[in-house]
């Protein structure tokens, strides 16, 4: 269970800074990082990264599908964590 929590927390992180390296380069009409690299993220587990970047750096807030999809994915894996931990626990 710790393991989850962890490897959780470490996708989040990666996340965040992939969300922050894109809205700096999108600054700096560099070349961006794909949304399906930024989604694959948030499903694999760093939605809560995710949805913090998107919420300090207003990055995505605003472009379809991220705003409705963020969310949908924090909820899924909620739903998922705490029928794995009701299993295991």
């Amino acid at each position: 269970m710790l393991a989850s929590v962890i490897a959780i927390l470490i996708l989040s992180i990666i996340t965040f800074i992939m969300f922050w390296l894109d809205k700096t380069y999108a600054v700096d009409n560099h070349w961006r990082i794909p949304e399906r690299t930024l989604i694959f993220l948030a499903s694999a587990g760093g939605s809560a990264g995710a949805l913090i970047a998107m919420e300090i750096f207003r990055h995505k807030t605003s472009k379809a599908p991220f705003p409705q999809l963020i969310p949908r994915i924090i909820m899924i894996q909620l739903v998922i964590f705490i029928v794995i931990a009701n299993i295991f626990l």
